[in-house]
């Protein structure tokens, strides 16, 4: 879906208007503005209300050549208006990404004193077997049981089996620990090991997805010469995170700006994929940036690789509207499409920081968007006049404080 050019600069019902003509919905269908307590209190327990957080759209962003308007759920000020200046940037940089075999892990522990690994490994019929009720409707899909992997754990006497399961478009915690437990019930009936542990695993290192773009160097600035330069600084900040793991840390958070908050818009686990992309950061036994970028052939090109074990139907995320209707606006269906889209969103809100930090610092995007909330909500509960304001903005920029509390007392002195 393609918005407008001007869609910025509408009023909030226009922008809602558009979104819903493209997506041919009616006035009254629900558009993250209704909200059903009776559905709510049936997903978690000792429910008490609702936390209600902003949702933006990144406009445009064009992978794969495909344009996807992209629904960002967060409290953070400049992440939807990073995102969307990276979209106009990056418009002519083939934006694309590539996704492999897509797995969930199924597991169970089994106590012993010696390693079973070539009797476990010999039980694929059996688990085959065993797993088939829970699995017919997965199959029909084109899903299933596909593989085992087993390791002794010497040191404290423990078998690993891993159980590894195609779920489709669905994240499968619930199918994954049903599996994990009947398997292990009929390991422990027919052969009388003891299983202590039957559980998914939220480890989704192998089975990664890469995003990349090639940018002209000249579209970075009007400037070509200045643009060189600045590709050359966003290649060298972008190497600093492979030696310091104190920038590492911050790069990557860069990245998950996008990612968790489109995961929190539809509902996905952003605790699963966060442990899980952690890990893959740290697999070299240090903590290194998902992404890279380098200037090659007059083109500065990003790179990113990262797990996300996600979903785009059941649970929370096929039956909560609003969730639903983030799908419906990015027009995805499909798990590995979204996983792209993940991908795609989390090397775009990168570039767009680094570009920042290389140029001009990345307060400044970042404060503009942070004194218009301070502005708005001295105007709501303290009825500051335009001229007032004008006022406390100069004091702030002077200053260099931009803060609720300094504006208030700045605010008082005013009216002293």
């Amino acid at each position: 879906m393609k918005l407008s050019d001007d869609f910025r600069n509408k009023s909030i019902l226009d922008k809602k208007r558009e979104i819903k003509d493209l997506l041919k919905l009616n006035f009254d269908d629900f558009f993250y503005d209704s909200i059903d307590e009776n559905f709510l209190s049936h997903m978690i327990e000792n429910y008490i209300g609702y936390l209600s957080l902003p949702v933006g759209i990144v406009k445009n962003l064009k992978v794969n050549d495909k344009y996807y308007s992209v629904p960002i759920a967060t409290e953070e000020p400049s992440v939807i208006a990073a995102l969307n200046f990276a979209a106009k940037i990056l418009e002519t940089a083939n934006l694309s990404y590539s996704v492999g075999e897509v797995l969930g892990i199924a597991q169970v522990y089994i106590s012993t004193d010696k390693d079973l690994s070539d009797i476990l490994l010999g039980f694929h019929e059996k688990i085959d077997l065993w797993s088939k009720s829970l699995l017919k409707n997965m199959e029909l899909r084109g899903g299933g049981f596909r593989r085992l992997s087993t390791k002794f754990i010497e040191e404290i006497g423990i078998q690993k089996l891993n159980i590894y399961i195609d779920v489709c478009d669905v994240m499968g915690s619930n199918l994954l620990n049903s599996v994990a437990e009947k398997v292990a019930h009929n390991i422990n009936l027919e052969f009388g090991y003891k299983c202590v542990l039957k559980i998914l695993s939220n480890d989704s290192n192998d089975f990664s997805v890469k995003a990349n773009f090639k940018l002209n160097i000249n579209n970075l600035l009007k400037n070509n010469e200045e643009s060189l330069t600045l590709a050359h600084n966003i290649s060298l900040i972008s190497k600093i995170g492979f030696f310091e793991e104190e920038r590492a840390i911050t790069n990557n958070k860069g990245i998950m700006n996008g990612i968790t908050g489109l995961c929190v818009a539809t509902l996905n686990d952003t605790r699963a994929l966060e442990a899980s992309i952690h890990k893959f950061a740290s697999r070299s036994g240090r903590y290194l940036p998902l992404s890279k970028f380098y200037v090659f052939d007059e083109n500065l090109v990003g790179e990113i690789e990262l797990p996300l074990q996600v979903g785009v139907k059941g649970g929370s995320v096929g039956s909560h509207e609003a969730s639903m209707l983030s799908f419906k606006i990015m027009g995805i269906d499909c798990k590995k499409e979204f996983m792209g889209i993940l991908a795609c969103v989390g090397l775009s809100s990168n570039f767009a920081a680094l570009r920042a930090l290389a140029f001009d610092g990345i307060q400044r995007g970042h404060m503009r968007l942070h004194v218009n909330k301070i502005l708005y909500l001295l105007e709501r509960d303290y009825n500051v006049s335009s001229d007032e304001k004008e006022k406390i903005l100069l004091n702030m920029n002077k200053n260099g404080i931009y803060s609720i509390d300094f504006a208030l007392k700045f605010l008082n002195d005013l009216r002293a």
